[in-house]
């Protein structure tokens, strides 16, 4: 599908008809590991110079179900941030579906924490491998409030069906396309 678009995109501005559409993706727990995958695969087989092109205006991954350390440079997830204006991802520490992920993981040998646990690894570090675009948006204080007990699908609405502070805040960043984070590119979403 993203090489059907790139293709189609690039027709489109070579008969000088620009796409001039601003694309969010929005990634839930092991959708994350596909959009993760797929953007590698693609990059690696279908691009067309070294570096994935400019694609999304933001990407969000929420509750990911993936190794914490996934965004950096040199990893697998990394051509997400490449191909992404803004990279934002929503944790929070007792996410009870994650957890019995994270134990899933370990039997198959992979050791690690999940990136919907604790955000990208090293974000508070001053040299780290975490690009510049990445943005970690803590939601411990909300996310059972949303989704009780679990913790998992937090994004999406209150006990009143009406859109939570997570879903506000996705918003916000889509109409503005701007992440206000502190200097450590740090958010919390509480009460």
């Amino acid at each position: 599908m993203i090489a059907k678009f790139m293709d189609w995109q690039e027709k489109n501005q070579d008969a000088g008809i620009p796409c001039l559409k601003r694309i969010n993706i929005l990634a839930h727990s092991m959708g994350t590991r596909v959009f993760r995958n797929s953007m590698n695969y693609w990059s690696k087989r279908f691009a067309k110079s070294q570096h994935v092109p400019f694609m999304f205006r933001n990407s969000f991954l929420v509750a990911s179900d993936v190794a914490n350390h996934t965004l950096e440079k040199g990893k697998i997830g990394y051509a997400i941030c490449e191909a992404s204006k803004n990279v934002v991802s929503y944790y929070a520490s007792d996410d009870l579906a994650l957890r019995t992920s994270k134990a899933a993981n370990v039997k198959n040998g992979q050791v690690g924490r999940r990136l919907g646990h604790s955000g990208p690894e090293n974000m508070k570090k001053n040299n780290n491998d975490v690009p510049d675009n990445v943005y970690a948006v803590d939601c411990n204080d909300v996310n059972t409030d949303y989704d009780s007990p679990m913790g998992h699908s937090y994004y999406i609405e209150n006990k009143n069906g009406k859109p939570n502070k997570v879903f506000k805040h996705i918003k916000e960043i889509i109409m503005t396309g701007r992440v206000k984070a502190d200097d450590k590119r740090m958010v919390t979403i509480n009460d």
